[in-house]
């Protein structure tokens, strides 16, 4: 597994411990998220290293309140 499989597999436990199923993670990669100027994570997270940051940085930020 590569440090982005990781990083991806790391993201889904967080949101999966907030939003309690795997179906609704996958909305949420695949939903208009209003702090991405209404673009999906996915798009975000696909743009490069620097936007992944970009989500990481969000779902810990509400993963760890």
């Amino acid at each position: 597994m590569d440090n982005d499989e990781q990083l991806v597999k790391y993201m889904d436990e967080m949101l999966f411990s907030m939003l309690g199923s795997y179906k609704l993670v996958d909305g949420w990669w695949k939903s208009p998220n209003k702090s991405f100027d209404m673009k999906p994570p996915i798009e975000v997270w696909m743009e490069g290293e620097k936007s992944r940051e970009k989500v990481k940085n969000y779902v810990e930020t509400y993963c760890f309140r």
